[in-house]
């Protein structure tokens, strides 16, 4: 799911990431985990679904729910911004904890 806005609602982010896991659950994704590999998958589909409206908003962040790992710790994240930066056209990546929706890591930041 990709959520714009000028301002983060959070009751409204609420919402579009539970209805990401939803959808996510007993597939292939949610079964195999987020790794980088996976992420320039999502990333790549949601810059595709996005493409023919980036013009109506200024800025453009993806949030991902992580509902395997349950979000990274510090090291995980810096192990992660180690590895080459998967370029995208998304403002904002995000990795959000399935367990608690207020928890998330920006990506590359």
């Amino acid at each position: 799911m990709y959520y714009h806005s000028s301002e983060i609602n959070v009751e409204k982010l609420k919402l579009v990431l539970d209805k990401s896991e939803n959808l996510l659950i007993n597939t292939e994704l949610y079964n195999a985990g987020i790794n980088q590999d996976i992420l320039k998958l999502i990333v790549a589909e949601k810059e595709n679904k996005t493409k023919n409206h980036r013009n109506k908003y200024s800025k453009w962040w993806l949030a991902v729910v992580d509902t395997i790992g349950y979000g990274l710790s510090d090291l995980d994240l810096n192990q992660f911004n180690e590895l080459p930066k998967i370029e995208n056209q998304f403002d904002r990546l995000l990795l959000v904890s399935a367990i608690d929706h207020k928890t998330f890591r920006y990506l590359y930041e």
